[in-house]
């Protein structure tokens, strides 16, 4: 990756990480260009705005005359007019990389760079991925048990039925330390059926803390979406001949699926970020989520940029996931407009 850099002499320099697969160097050509075509768009700034403002040395850490070298003087050069400086090609090939890497890595942090997000995908390359299980496996119970408890409420004569929305919604009232506490001596000595593994040492318990933390933004959705549907629709689908099953499957979950769905993404979101909790039932790193992971890198200065790398992975991955609602939400209105009977 990339890294542009200036000492207390009045020198920049840029250096390329070694040992990277093909896809990365397209990732990084394609940043490097991002940034060139920013800066030429931003090109009618007063000069003292602009940056880098002195000659760039870029770094390669491959012998001179080889692929590797051509490809970073060509870049140099189109580089070089993008950003109106000098680029100087300097090759240090040798110790794996590391005679390249040296100045990157003692450079002061005053510059912009990708070689964090490598870092992030090299030694946390999991926390993404448990990230969107835990919070998806959570989003959806939140959405099923909201439904439900929401049905009980809404549709039901059942005694006491309220206090299903109470107990659901307690959660919010306790801190969510105290609540991986309580799991934690709930569940002390208890055993995966069928295996020795404890309970608490899985992340099936991390899951459970996030459905049960984010449950009440689920049924405040599912029972907004409910309270839209009229009665008449229900007792017209039973005087056809439905079950009360099938006018729940054909009925009432189509017209309450947007509700759904924003249930979905809102216990999703604030699951992502969830710490607390996370923290007292994390047991090992291979189950960290990138909550605890952004924790972790920031306990030391030389973690900060990774752990703001990473930040930024879970804002793309909140982002993307909310995209992604309102895409099928919008789908869903074009095709329900398009079968709708014309009057």
């Amino acid at each position: 990756m990339f890294r542009l850099w200036h000492d207390d002499n009045g020198t920049h320099g840029m250096a390329m990480k070694p040992n990277i697969s093909r896809r990365d160097c397209l990732t990084t050509l394609s940043g490097l260009f991002c940034l060139t075509s920013a800066h030429a768009a931003l090109s009618g700034t007063s000069d003292d705005a602009r940056f880098p403002q002195r000659s760039i040395t870029l770094m390669v850490p491959w012998p001179a005359g080889g692929s590797t070298d051509l490809s970073m003087r060509i870049l140099a050069q189109e580089a070089s007019k993008q950003l109106r400086q000098n680029i100087v090609i300097e090759n240090k090939p040798g110790a794996g990389g590391t005679m390249a890497m040296a100045p990157l890595q003692i450079a002061r942090p005053d510059g912009y760079t990708l070689a964090h997000y490598a870092t992030v995908f090299e030694q946390s390359p999991g926390m993404l991925s448990n990230t969107l299980l835990y919070c998806g496996l959570a989003a959806g119970i939140d959405v099923l048990l909201g439904t439900s408890i929401a049905y009980l409420i809404l549709r039901t004569k059942l005694v006491a039925r309220h206090w299903l929305d109470w107990i659901a919604s307690a959660a919010l009232a306790i801190p969510g330390l105290v609540l991986a506490i309580g799991y934690l001596r709930t569940f002390r000595g208890v055993l995966v059926p069928g295996t020795d593994v404890l309970f608490t040492a899985t992340w099936f318990l991390i899951m459970i803390a996030y459905a049960i933390r984010r449950l009440p933004y689920a049924l405040r959705s599912c029972m907004a979406a409910l309270q839209q549907v009229h009665h008449s629709l229900e007792e017209a689908a039973a005087s056809m001949g439905a079950t009360r099953l099938r006018t729940v499957r054909r009925v009432m979950i189509p017209l309450m699926a947007g509700g759904m769905l924003a249930g979905f993404v809102t216990s999703f979101i604030t699951a992502a970020v969830e710490l607390s909790a996370t923290m007292m039932l994390v047991t090992k790193e291979s189950q960290a989520p990138m909550s605890y992971g952004i924790y972790l890198y920031m306990q030391s200065t030389s973690g900060r940029g990774p752990g703001a790398a990473l930040g930024v992975l879970a804002i793309v991955a909140v982002a993307l996931g909310t995209y992604a609602s309102h895409w099928l939400v919008s789908r869903h209105q074009r095709l329900t407009q398009i079968h709708r009977p014309q009057g």
